[in-house]
């Protein structure tokens, strides 16, 4: 007898007791809070949560909020990061579109200090040469940007 009454006071305080939890706030870029079940940021704000086990509904919400929340900040996360991405990438074609201009400068300069006859045979064969050297890399590097932005707001 001395065992049915230890477990019904153990689920007694079992049905009785609150739920308790953590959810980390956090305020996003744009000045709005996230609710995340893990740290969203250096400076989250732990906020207790306690709900009655009587209504199962509320800590339920609770959790598909912060999901709701996490899944939102990795979003936001995911599109910063192919932002950055895509910045760099164009900031790469721009250094070596200037690359293959300062080349082809270059060598205009020097043909036309040579004065010789073959000079735009050669010219062209160095052009050529330049062209096969930047072109494969300033072609991929384009081909990822449009990738990039043809996924845009749903990386």
């Amino acid at each position: 007898m001395k065992s049915v009454a230890s477990v019904m006071t153990i689920l007694l305080v079992a049905v009785i007791s609150p739920v308790q939890g953590q959810v980390y706030r956090c305020t996003g870029p744009d000045g709005q809070a996230i609710f995340s079940q893990a740290p969203c940021a250096p400076d989250a704000e732990i906020i207790d949560i306690r709900a009655a086990k009587s209504d199962p509904t509320s800590a339920a919400r609770m959790r598909e909020m912060a999901r709701a929340n996490a899944s939102e900040t990795e979003h936001r996360q995911r599109l910063a990061q192919a932002e950055r991405e895509l910045r760099r990438l164009e900031h790469e074609r721009r250094v070596k579109l200037a690359e293959v201009d300062e080349r082809h400068r270059l060598m205009l300069m020097e043909q036309s200090r040579q004065n010789d006859t073959g000079w735009l045979r050669s010219l062209s064969k160095q052009l050529r040469e330049v062209e096969s050297l930047y072109d494969p890399q300033i072609k991929a590097q384009h081909e990822e940007i449009a990738r990039l932005r043809s996924q845009g707001p749903d990386l």
